[in-house]
């Protein structure tokens, strides 16, 4: 006979398993619509993501950011993009959070 623990373990096992791959999607999505804008004005990035949240010089270099958050059903979901420029141009970028609020980022990367 199976423990309750086990049998939520076992369970955590796979949604862990599921949640690595739809996180991995969720980075190859916005990975894929950052890249094309590295090189290019910061009018790119804020044409395709809306005004950024935030906007500061950390350590001589610009930096850009778009977030937005919520709470479901006691869980607070984020996402978090962060642009840093080279001079004028975008010249790297990173990003947090979680698959449906990404997911928004990621549609708007895409169109």
């Amino acid at each position: 006979m199976c423990s309750g623990l086990g049998d939520r373990q076992n369970a955590n096992s796979g949604n862990r398993g599921a949640l690595r791959r739809v996180g991995w999607l969720r980075r190859r999505h916005n990975q894929k619509g950052m890249e094309g804008l590295q090189g290019q004005p910061i009018g790119a990035a804020i044409a395709k993501l809306g005004i950024p949240n935030d906007e500061r010089e950390i350590a001589g270099q610009k930096v850009y950011t778009w977030y937005s958050s919520t709470f479901d059903e006691g869980t607070q979901l984020q996402c978090k993009i962060r642009v840093m420029m080279a001079g004028d141009v975008i010249g790297g970028y990173e990003f947090d959070g979680n698959n449906n609020m990404c997911m928004r980022y990621a549609a708007k990367l895409r169109s």
